[in-house]
Order: structure tokens, then sequence, then C-alpha cells
């Protein structure tokens, strides 16, 4: 795998997105992106971190988990090509943005859990927030589509890690929105388990 040429890597890739967003309606470009983060342009003499990065991003490429998630990522590239407040919107983006995110630092500055009545709370305004941004009601149907894009977040959180490592730009999330994801899985996760 490490002597494999930049092509190899590409295609590597590629197949695997391909198998991700087999029959979906998609953004075609964040496909392409997401290739481009995968298989990267390394140096002559990679970093042994690259290195490694690229070897167990490969063995990711085989969790179901991850195949779930990008699924519904690439899923949901179909319903917000033609509109994204983040994109379209940036202040009203991130005006609200924002305010969410200073509930959630007053929250844990109380001792809040993600998983308490507070976490609950703040995880209802999340997921609405998350659809307002999208244009979209906050419905039970919407909450449907977007859980496994949130129940898995470790292994995503993963994905991201090995990304940045490849790409020389290793990032780490917030405490808030490590809080906040956590909470957000855990709320999908106990309403997809309710009756109706």
């Amino acid at each position: 795998m490490i002597r494999l040429s930049q092509s190899e890597r590409q295609a590597t890739v590629a197949a695997f997105f391909d198998e991700v967003t087999e029959g979906l309606v998609f953004d075609p470009r964040w496909k392409e992106t997401m290739i481009g983060l995968g298989a990267p342009d390394l140096p002559e003499e990679a970093s042994p971190e690259q290195i490694d990065a690229w070897l167990a991003l490969n063995a990711l490429f085989d969790d179901p988990r991850l195949r779930r998630t990008l699924r519904a990522q690439a899923a949901d590239t179909g319903r917000t090509r033609d509109f994204l407040r983040v994109r379209d919107d940036r202040a009203a983006y991130f005006a609200r943005y924002d305010a969410i995110n200073e509930r959630i630092k007053a929250a844990m500055k109380e001792g809040a859990t993600p998983g308490s009545p507070k976490g609950e709370e703040l995880a209802d305004a999340y997921i609405a927030f998350l659809a307002w941004n999208r244009g979209l009601p906050d419905s039970a149907a919407f909450r449907a589509d977007i859980r496994d894009i949130w129940v898995h977040g470790e292994t995503i959180r993963r994905f991201w890690e090995l990304v940045g490592i490849l790409n020389g730009r290793p990032e780490s999330d917030s405490d808030e929105y490590l809080w906040i994801a956590e909470a957000t899985a855990r709320r999908l996760e106990v309403q997809s388990r309710l009756p109706g």
C-alpha cells in the first residue's frame, strides 16, 4: 500500500466513493472533493504519520458504519445542492450558530452532560438549526434522514482525523462541538426507537 502510485491511491478512494454513492441523488462536487481529500498528492518522502494514516484509512473503508455515515452525507448533498444557509446566507447562519454555541457553553459550565435533560433540549435546538440551515422543517422524516450522519460520530471523526493527517492539516473539534455531537447522536438514536 505504501508503494501505490498517486493514480492507484486515487482509484482506490474513487472506487470506495462509487460504492458509497451508488443509486443516490447527490451533488457530484461533494464526491469530487471527498476523493481529492482521501487521495491527496503525497510528497515523495511521505511522513510516517501520513503512511500510517493512509493504511488506517484503507482499513476504515471496510467499516460499514463509515459507509452508512458517508452515504447519508452524500444523500444530504442531494437535498442541499441548491440551498444551504451556511453557503448562501453566512451571516444568518453564524448568528444562529453562535447563539446555540453560547447555550452549549453555558450548559457545559453548569456540568450538564450530553445525555441529561439539558442535553436533550439543546440537541433538539441543534437539530432544528440543522433543518433550518437546509431550508427544511424539523420533522420526524428529517430526523430519520440525518440519523446516520450523527449516530456513528466516533467513526466519522476518525475518518476526518486521518484525512487531515494525509493532507498535512490535522484538526481537532472543539469541546462544544463534541458535546453537542454526542447529545445529537443520543437524541436521534433514542427517537429512532420510539414507536410511530
